[in-house]
């Protein structure tokens, strides 16, 4: 249910110190390239936080989550087709550990998140395997992503790196991101998001094979944004090369 690091720089709410008269909320997201369309709403509970996420791609319902809050207002368990999440936190009210279940209470996998510097590791744990198959390493500058570095391994002993992805992002715009808004309806179930739009990303990617660099590839993507009165994001294009993805953001009750 969780993904690493998939981050489409949307907004959706505003800080604290934010103006409280910004008052836009999340209702949609439409996704397309060139041979596929991805469209995300987003429902309310009568305190106007998100009660239900659902995903279609291409025609298909790739998730349809279901949220619910413990008493301090925090996610403590998401519901999907056919499996659940669990959240816990520590004693500061961060995440600390998500665990994914079968609908049936069989335990999948665990995120374990540690909080650092200006950094969060999270590791990821497969039910069967001896040692964690995936560690996300966030860098944070600003309250904006500045580094994403994932190592994924086999999880057997001894544990074999397979890739390592490192992501640097830069220039940020003044916007808030769509997820940055959509967090302050949400809280607790995502904090791995930048509060304004990177306008540049620089990629590289290494295969490993049996433990020795095998292929390694680099790439640049280029963002670019159109904004509302409210300065929140109505549209963003991404390119990669000749590969272009374009997203529509659509806001209810927005100033």
């Amino acid at each position: 249910m969780r993904k690493f690091a998939v981050l489409l720089f949307l907004a959706l709410g505003c800080s604290q110190d934010e103006s409280s008269d910004f008052t836009c909320t999340l209702s949609k997201i439409i996704s397309t390239t060139s041979n596929s369309r991805t469209e995300t709403t987003y429902s309310y509970n009568s305190e106007g936080k998100v009660s239900r996420q659902t995903r279609i791609s291409n025609g298909v319902t790739t998730f349809d989550y279901t949220y619910f809050y413990g008493t301090d207002g925090k996610v403590v368990k998401v519901e999907d087709i056919d499996e659940i999440s669990q959240s816990e936190y520590d004693a500061s009210g961060r995440l600390k550990t998500v665990i994914e279940s079968t609908l049936d209470g069989i335990e999948k996998q665990r995120f374990s998140y540690e909080w650092l510097d200006g950094k969060v590791r999270i590791t990821l744990f497969q039910m069967g395997k001896p040692n964690p198959i995936q560690v996300n390493e966030v860098e944070f500058l600003n309250e904006n992503i500045v580094r994403d570095v994932i190592q994924s391994f086999t999880g057997n002993d001894p544990n074999v790196l397979m890739s390592i992805s490192d992501t640097k992002y830069e220039d940020f715009d003044s916007a808030l991101s769509a997820f940055y808004i959509v967090s302050r309806a949400r809280p607790g179930y995502n904090p791995i998001i930048s509060k304004n739009n990177p306008r540049k990303s620089t990629s590289s990617q290494q295969s490993f094979v049996n433990g020795v660099l095998a292929s390694e590839s680099n790439s640049i993507t280029n963002y670019s944004y159109q904004y509302n009165s409210s300065n929140a994001t109505i549209r963003s294009t991404s390119t990669t090369g000749s590969f272009t993805v374009t997203t529509e953001i659509i806001y209810e009750n927005c100033n």
